[in-house]
């Protein structure tokens, strides 16, 4: 029976605090209106001349801000309410005007509801994004790869919108960190997390419920520990296992991106990483990075590298698929302009070694090329990071 799990497959580490837009669970925003998150019973709670308000996991929620209810859908008067035939429920911005620029970069698709898991799915995950943002908790959930800290920058998101954006976070963190055995752990984890409350701010960061071990301080602290302790066990069921090889050591994980695999190696010096994809019935084709930058073979016109499945692009790495092209690297000066460029296959051009490929551009044999160092980032404002 095929599995329900959706398939796999984006870095900011600064959030400038996402959710402070929200302006608190009982304020009023700028159209003076009230808040979205006003607690409520029932849709009748929420009734507002004019707008149509309805009552989503205990809050009031709206579709002013574009959300699009379908026809035969209902109109999300619960938690992951189904939406009809081309529509989404209350509480997942839509775009009100597809032919308008869009103000926030948080992207207008709805959580899969296409089945009764997927349902039950993004149920959990609406009611716990829910109660991180009543307690203004977004922004300890944003750091790193992050929908809603990606898309709040541009600060023009409306609440529902950064809902949205925190569901399908939570959405790419359950294809990346839980494997199929423990997909009861984790339901239980986050429906505990979803009825805690974070207050006061500084325990924001207890509702990640992947951090455990907090003891008695922790919220929901033994189901974050059986979802730890379950990934732990199965911990092969996301991540291959390692292979070393002549050039080295792989491995690989899911990626964001349909049935495709990333394949990380280390080599002691450098950190490769090959991301593969492709239609089903042909080999993967993969691109080659390292050191987060993109890794070509300066020698060889064709820098494509194909693999079997994910198993096999993980051999191959570790046998210098892609983690061969800084075998040798050579900086010499052309036409007054230092260059640098690095070949796992300097015979391509008849040359029988690194050095002498060095000799034909009059360069020196270097370990690397500036182009394929480490990308340690800049400080702003300037001086602000000390010496």
């Amino acid at each position: 029976m095929a599995s329900d799990r959706p398939h796999t497959g984006r870095v900011f580490a600064a959030v400038f605090a996402v959710f402070t837009m929200l302006q608190g669970c009982s304020s009023t925003p700028g159209d003076g209106s009230e808040s979205h998150f006003q607690a409520c019973e029932t849709d009748s709670d929420c009734a507002e001349a004019g707008t149509a308000r309805y009552c989503v996991a205990g809050q009031c929620a709206s579709t002013a801000s574009g959300a699009a209810v379908g026809a035969g859908g209902a109109a999300g008067s619960r938690s992951g309410g189904d939406a009809g035939p081309g529509g989404a429920t209350a509480a997942d911005a839509g775009a009100a005007n597809p032919g308008a620029a869009p103000t926030c970069r948080v992207p207008a698709v709805p959580l899969p509801e296409n089945t009764p898991q997927e349902r039950e799915r993004a149920a959990l995950i609406h009611d716990y994004c829910v109660t991180a943002m009543r307690d203004h908790c977004g922004s300890s959930l944003a750091d790193g790869d992050s929908i809603v800290g990606w898309g709040a920058l541009t600060e023009t998101c409306s609440p529902e919108e950064l809902l949205l954006g925190c569901k399908q976070d939570r959405l790419y963190e359950y294809t990346q960190r839980v494997a199929e055995p423990c997909d009861d752990e984790w339901r239980t984890a986050i429906a505990c997390a979803a009825q805690a409350t974070y207050d006061p701010i500084e325990a924001c960061p207890r509702a990640d419920i992947f951090l455990a071990g907090q003891g008695g301080e922790g919220i929901c602290e033994p189901e974050k520990l059986a979802l730890s302790n379950c990934a732990l066990a199965n911990l092969t069921g996301l991540i291959g296992e390692p292979v070393t090889g002549t050039h080295a050591t792989c491995s690989h994980r899911p990626s964001r991106y349909g049935d495709s695999c990333v394949v990380s190696c280390d080599d002691q010096t450098n950190a490769f990483e090959l991301r593969c994809d492709g239609p089903e019935g042909l080999p993967l084709s993969c691109s080659c990075s390292v050191n987060g930058n993109e890794l070509r073979d300066d020698l060889v016109l064709n820098s494509a590298i194909y693999a079997a499945d994910c198993g096999d692009a993980v051999l191959r790495a570790a046998n210098g698929a892609c983690t061969n092209r800084l075998d040798c690297c050579v900086s010499f000066v052309d036409d007054g302009v230092q260059q640098c460029a690095c070949s796992s296959l300097p015979n391509g051009f008849g040359y029988t070694s690194c050095e002498e490929m060095a000799a034909a551009a009059n360069g020196q044999i270097v370990t690397t090329c500036p182009q394929y160092e480490p990308y340690l980032g800049t400080c702003w404002p300037p001086s602000a990071c000390g010496g």
